[in-house]
């Protein structure tokens, strides 16, 4: 029941390394069926660069020297995996209760300690002292731009970044909503339109900064309309692993879900994971952005809230900050990576 219902990733291989269970959360991440798993060796799933050296590494672990063996792995389609195999113990090759190895694949590690998120305080503090952000230079032609906040966060949770981005002369759009946690497609499809209507009227494509889960739906925003984007950033967003939470956000999620499950209006329920009504949504959330989208995936290692490794995209510039995971709207490391990245998409449209 356990490996059932954990956000965890399961995975487990016998004496020969061929796989005898995979639950549903393993087999989502590499893009199967938990039945088309079994009886597949693990080096079918692991990153072909890698397998030589992590080979070796499995000798020393089967001589009794204590390590722990973390792969990258490989999804049906021959692309980067969202996980890693974690090794974290050997046995007897007659072992009938777990095999040769115990495995758990996810992102990665769970995100650091949560005291962590304490620092929001002291990020706010420094932005606020900091008197060249406090008054940025204002720019003539500043391109418009659509903020989008995280899970359970409403649009005051971005006033001081709409703020920032008023001072510097960018028209700023919000997105409506006092809580995020309705289903991502009917809130991508709300967004849609008010996205459009606010390029028209500035006559100009929008740039859309999203947090954490407002990042996951700005970067579908950005493949379906691509005439209406002209730049992408990320704040903490998971695009590899929606998932990769914390286990009292996961708790929260949980919650919600119940209550969407049992027709609260406004709030997403379990069917928005695996069912019908996020298909499209996932997909989108996963695909190429559009040629020429300059975009950013900015992450922090110490992030409280949702696994860094889970915010890496391969289609976007990747920029690692020291922040709290709730800080980033307020981090002055994060707003001066919005300047250069706000002041090359201006530069950009000017030419262009």
């Amino acid at each position: 029941m356990i490996v059932e219902t954990t956000s965890q990733g399961v995975w487990t291989i016998d004496a020969e390394e061929h796989t005898t269970f995979a639950n549903d959360v393993m087999a989502e991440m590499l893009g199967y069926a938990p039945a088309e798993m079994l009886g597949k060796r693990m080096t079918e799933f692991w990153d072909p660069a890698v397998v030589a050296e992590r080979r070796r590494g499995l000798q020393r672990r089967r001589k009794g020297v204590s390590e722990q063996i973390e792969v990258p792995l490989r999804t049906k389609d021959g692309r980067p995996g969202a996980g890693r195999h974690l090794v974290k113990s050997l046995v007897g090759a007659r072992c009938s209760v777990c095999g040769a190895m115990n495995a758990s694949a996810s992102v990665g590690a769970s995100p650091a300690p949560l005291w962590g998120e304490l620092r929001y305080s002291g990020e706010l503090v420094r932005l606020l002292a900091d008197g060249e952000l406090r008054a940025p230079r204002r720019r003539s032609d500043a391109p418009p731009v659509l903020l989008i906040p995280g899970f359970m966060a409403g649009d005051s949770s971005l006033a001081l970044l709409r703020h920032w981005l008023r001072r510097r002369g960018h028209r700023v759009a919000m997105s409506g909503m006092r809580a995020n946690v309705d289903c991502a497609e009917r809130i991508v499809a709300r967004l849609e339109e008010q996205l459009r209507a606010f390029a028209a009227d500035c006559a100009a494509p929008v740039v859309i900064i999203g947090q954490s889960r407002g990042g996951a739906l700005a970067r579908v925003l950005a493949v379906r309309n691509p005439e209406s984007v002209s730049g992408l950033v990320m704040l903490g967003t998971p695009v590899r692993d929606s998932l990769a939470v914390s286990g009292h956000v996961m708790r929260s999620l949980r919650w919600l879900a119940r209550l969407g499950d049992l027709g609260l209006p406004g709030v997403l329920s379990s069917s928005c994971r695996d069912g019908a009504c996020c298909a499209p949504f996932r997909e989108d959330l996963s695909a190429p952005l559009p040629d020429g989208l300059e975009a950013l995936a900015i992450h922090s290692r110490s992030d409280a809230i949702v696994d860094w490794r889970a915010c890496l995209d391969a289609h976007a510039e990747e920029v690692a900050v020291d922040s709290s995971h709730c800080g980033m709207s307020v981090h002055p490391e994060v707003y001066r990576v919005l300047e250069r990245f706000l002041d090359r998409n201006e530069e950009a449209a000017w030419s262009g």
